[in-house]
């Protein structure tokens, strides 16, 4: 599980649907949430949570729920998947994607969809 830093900059509420707007440098992370298990107010920080198989890397910015820049630190290529680490604002980020896929070296673009992160906490 990859745990990312971030802050809270806006909630969108309706009913029981949240839309949570979260900043990495200058970067938005939007997340979508049923039901808020933690009180959260603007300028929160928390850790957010997601699975490595969750996301995807891309050579070329695309348009996405949620596409944010990646330094590529490591890449182990194997027969059918491969394991790539890679980097924002110092944060690790572990992705596992399907060999053939891998059309990167340096740098990259994680993809990802706003349904598939999940609050961890606030951070302390």
């Amino acid at each position: 599980m990859n745990k990312i830093r971030a802050y809270l900059e806006n909630i969108h509420s309706l009913k029981h649907l949240n839309l949570l707007e979260f900043k990495i440098e200058k970067y938005i992370l939007n997340v979508v949430v049923l039901e808020m298990n933690i009180d959260l107010k603007t300028g929160d920080e928390v850790f957010l949570g997601i699975k490595p198989t969750k996301l995807f890397i891309s050579g070329k910015i695309c348009d996405f729920e949620n596409v944010l820049p990646v330094k590529i630190k490591n890449i182990q290529k194997g027969e059918i998947l491969s394991n790539v680490l890679c980097e924002i604002s110092l944060q690790q980020i572990e992705v596992i994607m399907l060999s053939k896929n891998v059309n990167f070296e340096k740098e990259g673009y994680l993809l990802f969809k706003s349904t598939d992160v999940y609050i961890i906490g606030k951070v302390k």
